[in-house]
């Protein structure tokens, strides 16, 4: 096991979150494991939370404050991994917060083998701590991050949910997209890791985000997930891993996507259409979206026939009616 002399990164993006921001690096500065270099990245803030940052930094010299125009937390994170000096890297996300003891749980369960420690974002879960070498990792842990049999929603990935490797992730880089940007960075990190550990507990506090795609229309979705599909498309062949079962599984989550695109588009676009073909032309769905997948699918949601059937404008109508109910009583 090691001991105190593993340094791990945080590296915590910061974008107007000033009523959160105490407790999110209070929570982190106050951990009973010490040796943290905490890197708190400013993405041009127009409220408080930059002087909060650099008020942490005069009180605490293991904090490193950095300040940008606002570009994004992919940019804000690649910052950070720039500056980042310690042998393990940790995100947070500045209006989340996680409980005491999570680094000294992470290190006394590390050894000079692992590469990356895993742990589920729900304190639900039912996984137990296991550990996996590099051909258990991409032939049957990373599964569920791809896709599933059934055409269910895939296993989350946020960054925040891994303990990683600063070795492992030199030249990795968290894409410029809004949507899913966790999702690519993560995989990667899997298929790159030679051992994983899976720790059961969770002690990270997620506080959901009102501004979320599930509750609001976004412009970018339906370029960021074509984006996403195309780039673990491309991790799979380039680390050899591309399986007829993960093929299969990635297929499954691309399709998946198709009917969240639809409901996206409803939400608020000028022009539904382009944004669903578009995502249509550039995933295959024609090949991938066979009578035999819409059958299964149709057993849990009957608006997949509409989908097959190309009746697109009835079911976006459908959508924006029940927008259009709840708004009413709301």
């Amino acid at each position: 096991m090691l001991t105190a002399n593993i340094k791990i990164s945080v590296i915590i993006p910061v974008y107007n979150v000033e009523n959160y921001l105490h407790e999110c690096i209070d929570s982190v500065l106050n951990q009973d494991y010490t040796n943290l270099e905490v890197i708190l990245i400013n993405d041009g803030s127009t409220d408080t939370s930059g002087p909060i940052c650099n008020n942490y930094a005069l009180k605490d010299q293991r904090v490193k404050v950095l300040h940008q125009e606002n570009q994004g937390v992919a940019a804000a994170r690649n910052l950070g991994l720039k500056y980042a000096t310690g042998d393990y890297i940790s995100f947070i996300d500045s209006d989340d917060w996680i409980d005491q003891g999570m680094y000294k749980y992470f290190v006394s369960n590390l050894d000079r083998s692992i590469d990356l420690i895993y742990f589920p974002p729900s304190a639900h879960s039912k996984l137990q701590k296991a550990k996996y070498d590099r051909q258990t990792i991409s032939k049957e842990f990373i599964r569920s991050f791809i896709g599933t049999p059934k055409l269910e929603t895939t296993t989350k990935t946020p960054v925040w949910s891994l303990l990683i490797s600063r070795d492992i992730i030199t030249g990795m880089e968290f894409y410029n997209i809004k949507m899913t940007e966790d999702r690519i960075f993560f995989i990667e990190a899997l298929l790159k890791a030679y051992t994983l550990l899976v720790l059961p507990k969770c002690y990270y506090n997620y506080r959901p985000n009102p501004t979320s795609v599930s509750r609001n229309y976004s412009k970018d979705y339906a370029h960021d997930i074509t984006f996403s599909h195309q780039m673990v498309s491309k991790l799979l062949k380039s680390y050899h891993v591309k399986t007829p079962i993960l093929t299969e599984l990635h297929n499954n989550t691309v399709i998946r996507h198709y009917y969240t695109i639809i409901k996206n588009e409803a939400k608020g676009s000028t022009d539904p259409l382009k944004y669903i073909a578009e995502y249509y032309e550039k995933n295959d769905l024609k090949e991938l979206l066979t009578w035999k997948k819409t059958a299964k699918l149709v057993l849990r949601n009957p608006r997949w026939l509409l989908i097959k059937l190309g009746l697109i404008i009835f079911l976006i109508n459908q959508f924006q009616r029940k927008q259009e109910v709840v708004k009413t009583y709301n």
